[in-house]
């Protein structure tokens, strides 16, 4: 195998935010750690809606509505994201009950959910460090693409969980 091996980075990065998270690799572990992931991902998201409200509520002092309204388009998408997380079933995929998942299916939905994870480290880094002194358009543009990110990767997760059971 060339390059690094999906499951190990998926359970480096997961097992930074996650300690103990079981993996994929075991049938009977795949749903415990889809929603642990997805438990941790939505919460950072709720995290991170929260430093948008902290700017939104300086920039609402200062009478700057533009960004009060950008803010508030990227807090909606935000949790609208969160809520997806929190709220997708993934019961009818076959992959969370094959035992039979071969090394390409796992790579597959370890390189989706770490790629997932690398996102939420990027939006991350982008927001907590943001002041409202400091915030340009194009910086909210940027966190917003993070955001479009985020979002379509868990639209089409559940894609992923079926490409990997065939």
């Amino acid at each position: 195998m060339s390059g690094p091996d999906p499951e190990k980075t998926f359970m480096e990065k997961a097992g930074a935010a996650l300690p103990g998270i079981p993996g994929y690799r075991e049938p009977a572990a795949r749903r415990e750690t889809d929603s642990r992931l997805r438990g941790y991902l939505a919460s950072r998201l709720d995290e991170l809606s929260g430093k948008f409200g902290e700017i939104r509520a300086v920039a609402e002092e200062e009478g700057d509505m533009d960004m009060v309204d950008d803010l508030d388009r990227i807090t909606e998408r935000i949790g609208r994201t969160a809520e997806a997380l929190r709220s997708a079933d993934y019961a009818g995929c076959a992959f969370f009950g094959d035992a039979a998942a071969d090394e390409r299916q796992l790579g597959r939905v370890c390189s989706y959910d770490t790629a997932m994870l690398e996102d939420l480290e990027l939006l991350a880094a982008d927001i907590l460090s943001l002041k409202y002194e400091a915030i340009g358009t194009l910086t909210l543009r940027e966190a917003e693409g993070t955001v479009a990110s985020i979002e379509l990767r868990i639209a089409n997760r559940r894609d992923i969980f079926e490409m990997s059971a065939g």
